[in-house]
């Protein structure tokens, strides 16, 4: 089975497809990327569709590994090419792209799979309305491209991994900073209000949140109290986060943590039973 990846470099794929379709002196080419989500050939980018309307309606077309040739070359891993698209069983057809293709006037089509390694990004493709156009070295050049492409892609996808790792450990850092300052506070106590401001504050800030709360629990009715909080301005017209009343020891979240002794999550507070 192919992998499916994430967001790729658009530049690197548009340049690829530019090329192809120049020194092949095709009348376009396009690429179709797997969604990492649903596992299925998107419609990623194009050279050679001008119109706007044409444009968007080729945008919105997905298709299936195995399915059309763009699906074949993913599911074998291997080039396809037809000299006469309309009229050829040897791939399994499918509406979307077969109205492309009368749209377009194609009759030729050669398409390469985008592989890197074990990695396999979709398939890009090259294609004209001559019949029979392309040979053997058309198809060594178009494999070129997209091995190239592909390697391209898949170099920018591991620097961009490396960014993010790199400033995944500046964030720990930052955090391990937050807290020694926090506990030595905590080692000086004198003012607990400044110390759980402080603690709030850096929630927000640290997570790279909207807010963040203290409710504190009263030993006199055993009520949870909205006491601290923080907000970090990031939702425009978002004023300081404010409440009065109070939540028995086990309701809502913050009781539930209470009631259970350690951290709860949610992702989606409202909906969440």
């Amino acid at each position: 089975m192919p992998t499916v990846i994430g967001e790729v470099d658009q530049t690197i794929l548009h340049h690829a497809l530019e090329e192809a379709a120049r020194l092949l002196k095709a009348d376009g080419a396009m690429a179709y990327l797997l969604d990492p989500t649903t596992g299925v050939l998107r419609f990623a980018d194009d050279a050679g569709i001008t119109d706007a309307r044409r444009r968007r309606w080729v945008r919105s077309l997905k298709v299936e590994p195995g399915v059309g040739m763009f699906g074949r070359a993913v599911s074998e891993g291997r080039i396809t090419l037809t000299g006469n698209y309309p009229e050829d069983p040897s791939f399994v057809h499918f509406p979307g792209a077969d109205r492309l293709v009368k749209t377009l006037a194609i009759s030729s089509f050669l398409i390469a799979p985008l592989v890197a390694g074990e990695r396999t990004f979709g398939a890009m493709g090259t294609y004209t309305s001559r019949r029979d156009a392309f040979d053997e070295n058309d198809i060594a050049l178009v494999r070129a491209l997209a091995n190239h492409a592909a390697a391209a892609m898949a170099n920018a996808e591991l620097i961009h991994e490396l960014a993010a790792s790199r400033a995944e450990v500046e964030r720990r850092a930052d955090a391990e900073q937050a807290l020694r300052e926090i506990g030595a506070r905590i080692l000086a106590l004198r003012h607990p209000d400044e110390v759980l401001q402080l603690a709030v504050d850096e929630a927000a800030r640290l997570l790279h949140a909207d807010g963040a709360r203290i409710d504190l629990l009263s030993e006199a009715d055993g009520g949870l109290y909205w006491a601290y909080d923080a907000t970090t301005g990031r939702r425009p017209g978002m004023g300081p986060i404010s409440g009065t009343g109070a939540a028995k020891a086990g309701e809502g979240i913050s009781g539930r943590a209470v009631r259970e002794m350690q951290p709860i999550f949610t992702g989606d507070y409202l909906a969440d039973d």
